[in-house]
């Protein structure tokens, strides 16, 4: 194991957090190290050098926060466990499955190994045994669990609901920044930051569309760029759809828009699509899910963009072949790609060994997928898919009319979005997630739900928005009392 240099810089920045911060100042610096997903802290030399994303580190550190502070905090941690009992069997099956399921099935199917071997087509297909990849991939479900658990502690504690909302669209604002800088840096002597941010041992692909350079970030590839920006953008969206911070949410979510649209993904044009999809069922079908004058504010962008298209088509030929010639191939023309065949056949043998099997799946990180729905089948089947559906309908609470209405209540509907949210980031990942781990982000955000849902569920404030906003302010109190504990002031403090 060899620590980096800027894993040596991340860890100093959080192990102050540590020593000097609260639980949310860890959940904060949790949220900072997740932008850096092309980065490494440790490279496991005994694995195949494989990386270990600083996010990973901050997630340990995190928990030994969650568990320090006061004498209590091992039964909030308790009942975080408690909270997330299907997810703890999803991931306690396909930890276990890693380490036996390999062998169970060793030599009897053909399979494309997790890791990228340096095949053209992306289709070269070797026996199944195990590898390292087994054990990455089931470190880091455990590391997704992990930031689950602690998530919940966070999110049940006073004052947690208004700063994971500003948060999120920090976020989702320094998410946008960075990409269109990192852009903007290509060519320059500033290319050099970027190149020693992105010191992950993944394949680092910098990509363009003509003369036009692909949004990455400092993430390994476009893809993994939008596919974090996406998720950020949701929960943006979906505060500023129940009025929560919208100083921040509504201009978090417009930033993150216009990025994921300039991006060139496939991935950002299904998420979007999917997106839209749901809010005009909303808008369509639940009376008031959508606030009148949010809905002629969407409506409002959606003919202003039209606009701008029009205006540019009418201006500029050679752009409407170039915009012409970008969609095709990111949308239509993609299934005809290397690539997009490559991707089908990925996701299809998810399901040929989900069948090959016997519904018991061959072990996570025995191949690649593109889907994260095929993969779990393929990983972890029927035991592991269906602990994993569970867990998603109790973060998700389809039948609660607060899934589909605001509440005034800003506890709640903090949950709700990041409920929402939840939900909504599994659309790019059902046509691109190679691996059946969730993420350790969407572990943060679906944890997130559940707590804010328990720490309403513990306050009794009168009738009334107005007075339910009064007892979200004096949280503290009612809060402290109704679960027995201390507020967390931080380590020293």
């Amino acid at each position: 194991m060899i620590p980096t240099l800027l894993g040596l810089l991340f860890f100093g920045l959080g192990f102050t957090v540590f020593l000097t911060g609260t639980r949310q100042d860890m959940f904060a610096y949790v949220l900072g190290m997740a932008l850096f997903n092309g980065s490494a802290s440790l490279v496991l030399t005994a694995l195949g050098n494989t990386s270990v994303q600083p996010a990973i580190v901050a997630i340990g550190l995190m928990a030994l926060r969650c568990l320090a502070p006061d004498r209590r905090s091992p039964r909030l941690f308790a009942a975080s466990v408690s909270a997330h009992g299907w997810l703890l069997l999803f991931v306690a099956y396909s930890f276990v499955g890693a380490y036996t399921l390999p062998f169970l099935f060793e030599g009897a199917v053909n399979v494309v190994a997790l890791r990228p071997t340096g095949s053209p087509t992306g289709l070269e297909t070797h026996a199944l045994h195990f590898s390292p990849q087994n054990v990455t991939t089931s470190v880091y479900l455990l590391a997704t669990l992990l930031a689950a658990l602690c998530a919940w502690v966070v999110a049940a504690e006073v004052g947690a609901a208004m700063r994971i909302a500003r948060l999120a669209s920090q976020v989702a604002l320094a998410h946008a920044a960075i990409g269109w800088l990192a852009m903007a840096a290509q060519g320059t002597a500033l290319a050099a930051v970027t190149g020693w941010l992105r010191n992950g041992i993944y394949m680092q692909l910098d990509q363009s569309f003509g003369a036009y350079s692909r949004i990455t970030g400092v993430s390994p590839e476009p893809s993994l760029y939008v596919s974090f920006g996406f998720a950020w953008f949701v929960f943006a969206a979906e505060l500023w759809l129940r009025d929560l911070d919208r100083r921040w949410s509504g201009p978090a979510a417009l930033a993150m828009f216009v990025t994921l649209l300039a991006s060139t993904s496939t991935t950002a044009y299904v998420g979007l699509a999917g997106y839209g999809v749901v809010v005009l069922a909303r808008i369509a079908y639940f009376a008031g899910a959508v606030p009148a004058r949010k809905a002629l504010a969407l409506i409002g962008c959606a003919l202003a963009l039209m606009a701008l298209g029009l205006a540019l088509a009418a201006g500029s030929e050679p752009f409407v072949d170039w915009a012409a010639r970008m969609l095709r191939l990111t949308t239509t023309g993609k299934l005809q790609t290397t690539s997009g065949v490559a991707r089908l056949f990925w996701a299809r043998q998810g399901w040929d060994m989900f069948l090959a099997s016997a519904g018991l799946g061959i072990g996570v990180g025995s191949f690649r997928s593109s889907s994260i729905v095929t993969a779990i089948l393929g990983s972890s089947g029927v035991i592991g898919a269906a602990a994993f559906l569970f867990h998603f309908a109790r973060v998700f609470r389809p039948f609660e009319a607060a899934t589909w209405r605001a509440t005034g209540e800003p506890m709640i509907d903090v949950a709700k979005a990041a409920s929402w949210t939840a939900l909504v980031m599994m659309i790019p990942a059902a046509v691109s997630a190679p691996s059946p781990d969730p993420g350790l982000l969407w572990g943060l955000i679906a944890g997130s739900a559940l707590g804010l849902r328990r720490a309403a569920a513990l306050v009794m404030p009168e009738p009334g928005a107005a007075a339910r906003r009064r007892a979200n302010t004096s949280i503290s109190a009612q809060s402290g009392a109704a679960q027995g504990r201390r507020a967390d002031y931080g380590f020293f403090r």
